[in-house]
């Protein structure tokens, strides 16, 4: 076996795998900015539904450079058939956040007024439906621990939504790349 003959065996068997990495780095650009885009919407929406007027911001640069990154994780893994990456990732992800908002300002100055007035603490949103739209949405917040509940709640769900938007994108960008893979294997063995 000559080293041309070896050197082209080499480039048949790694072909695929190096086209599906490439596919998933051209994707992931546009990509990035659909799911983006698609966050942004998902929290318009919330801030809707739990009527916050200025709601804290859950999309910032930095979340957006993670967010490109995991959703990269997300598609690598599917690419070489690792879904444990992602349970290992979502988990990491979901422990860092909870320590996060467990030592947050906003928790402990919503724990120290439950402390002094239980008897205004409300833990059910009440749905109610407007008049001029058919669609859901929680009632406007009486207390100041109504808001920093909502605000709370807002806040939680935009980061579950976007961590599943983010998912669901990375995942579609892998699902992708092994159809582009599969077809660079079987082209490669079909020619001569």
């Amino acid at each position: 076996m000559s080293f041309a003959q070896a050197l082209q065996s080499v480039l048949k068997s790694i072909t695929p795998d190096v086209t599906g990495f490439f596919c998933i780095l051209v994707i992931s650009i546009p990509a990035t900015f659909l799911t983006s885009f698609v966050c942004k919407l998902w929290w318009y929406r919330l801030s809707q539904l739990y009527r916050i007027d200025n709601p804290p911001e859950p999309f910032g640069r930095a979340s957006s450079s993670v967010g490109f990154l995991e959703r990269l994780l997300y598609a690598y893994a599917v690419l070489v058939g690792q879904y444990g990456l992602i349970t290992s990732w979502i988990i990491l992800k979901a422990f860092f956040q909870w320590i996060k908002w467990e030592d947050s300002p906003q928790v402990e100055s919503a724990k120290a007024d439950q402390t002094e007035s239980p008897a205004t603490t409300s833990t059910d949103a009440v749905v109610t439906t407007e008049s001029s739209s058919s669609s859901p949405s929680l009632q406007k917040p009486t207390s100041a621990l109504d808001r920093k509940q909502q605000t709370g709640w807002f806040t939680f769900h935009a980061y579950i939504g976007g961590s599943l938007i983010s998912l669901m994108s990375g995942i579609a960008q892998g699902e992708f790349a092994v159809f582009v893979a599969r077809v660079v294997r079987t082209w490669l063995s079909l020619s001569p």
